[in-house]
């Protein structure tokens, strides 16, 4: 990171046509919010002096006697984020408080490129106080405060203060009844979620001409409403989940039916009702007592009844740029998820692959069996860790749920 950067990087963040932002050799200055910020070459070459002391991790910083690292702190908690409030041992201080400017400038140094394709939400930063200070501002996007440890007296290693780190939010939320917990992915901490744009504005709404279905309205509302990418993946899977028995059923009685009104088959000749119980035996033993076929089988079948390939690809074109080549192109590697060929229209696998991604996903969530073939040969999701692959399968589940909403609903 140097001078040049770091100014295409404020520019990149807060330029807008009605703000006027100068830069030269030496300063930047910009007013935001009636409030006139400027900030000197001067003072970020000492920022830098500090910030090159430290090991940088992608949401923590390290030198041989302090480390911080970013986390999230439980929305209900009441108390100040000050270093006043200090948990101290004859080894080491603990404390939580605002983002340092250092780790700042690592997050602006190591996502430089997502942060091109970012919308911020600048209404969820007005400050009312004057003279604030661009890192003060630059703090305001980021939903996240810092977890501080100082080691008195002899140096510590990085993984002795990680350890320290988790057991602290384990001892907090033991004790307080409130959620510490480390970031783990850049999406968490940008004031704007993964959401897409508006389909159209509130004025061009119409009164609504369908009737759907309660029950997986609620589990669609469930989803979009929450923060958590688990919930959201798993309300838009209950939407699939609900049509399992019905399809199943469908299918059993298509295949009946076909092998009846097959000329070929006679109810007298003692093979083909045979063929027929065969048929129907086979079909009942792959299915539970509730008619529901194994799930996966099921999924496939919702897919093939619900899902148009090329509407699904244009959903996820409008949704998310690239989307749809990521999913050919990317297996969800903590599932084991298959890659799916959304462009290749030859492949009749397809439904059977998208299932197999989305039902591999959802196993991974809801199974965690902690042993050496779960984890090699099936995978289990890591809460926070995987977090953000996790969410890279949000368009395709989001957009599934909602065509079969409006595909099972029925005229008002």
């Amino acid at each position: 990171m140097n001078w040049d950067k770091f100014c295409q990087i404020i520019h990149l963040l807060f330029h807008k046509r009605d703000r006027e932002i100068k830069f030269d050799n030496s300063v930047i200055e910009m007013n935001i919010y009636d409030n006139n910020i400027r900030y000197t070459k001067s003072e970020f070459e000492t920022l830098l002096l500090e910030y090159n002391k430290f090991d940088y991790s992608e949401f923590s910083i390290y030198n041989n006697d302090k480390y911080e690292a970013l986390v999230h702190v439980d929305k209900y908690y009441n108390g100040r984020l000050s270093e006043d409030r200090c948990i101290e041992s004859d080894e080491v201080s603990i404390y939580m408080s605002k983002c340092s400017d250092e780790i700042i400038l690592s997050l602006l140094n190591e996502f430089k490129d997502e942060l091109s394709n970012l919308r911020f939400f600048y209404s969820s930063f007005r400050y009312r106080e004057t003279n604030i200070e661009l890192f003060d501002l630059l703090r305001g996007m980021f939903r996240a405060n810092s977890l501080y440890i100082i080691k008195k007296g002899e140096t510590m290693k990085r993984e002795l203060f990680e350890n320290m780190a988790l057991a602290f939010s384990f001892n907090y939320s033991y004790n307080i009844d409130r959620v510490v917990r480390p970031v783990n992915s850049f999406s968490e901490i940008v004031t704007m979620i993964h959401k897409r744009s508006a389909r159209m504005r509130y004025d061009d709404l119409s009164v609504p001409l369908l009737n759907y279905k309660k029950e997986i309205v609620d589990r669609y509302l469930m989803a979009q409403s929450s923060e958590d990418i688990f919930v959201q993946f798993i309300g838009y899977y209950q939407i699939m989940e609900h049509f399992f028995s019905e399809v199943s059923k469908e299918n059993i009685h298509t295949t009946i039916k076909e092998i009846i009104q097959h000329p070929g088959f006679s109810p007298k000749r003692k093979k083909d009702t045979a063929k027929l119980a065969e048929a129907i035996i086979t079909k009942m033993n792959s299915y539970k007592e509730d008619f529901r076929g194994t799930e996966i089988e099921a999924l496939e079948l919702t897919l093939e009844k619900y899902i148009d390939i090329q509407n699904l690809m244009d959903s996820l074109n409008d949704f998310e740029n690239g989307i749809v080549n990521y999913y050919s192109t990317h297996e969800v590697s903590f599932s084991k998820g298959k890659k799916v060929e959304l462009m290749d229209s030859s492949n009749k696998k397809i439904f059977k692959d998208i299932a197999s991604r989305i039902y591999n996903t959802r196993n991974s969530l809801v199974h965690s069996k902690s042993n050496e073939y779960n984890i090699k040969e099936k995978g289990i999701y890591r809460p926070f860790k995987d977090s953000a692959e996790l969410s890279k399968e949000l368009p395709l589940m989001r957009i599934i749920a909602e065509t079969i909403i409006i595909k099972t609903s029925s005229e008002m």
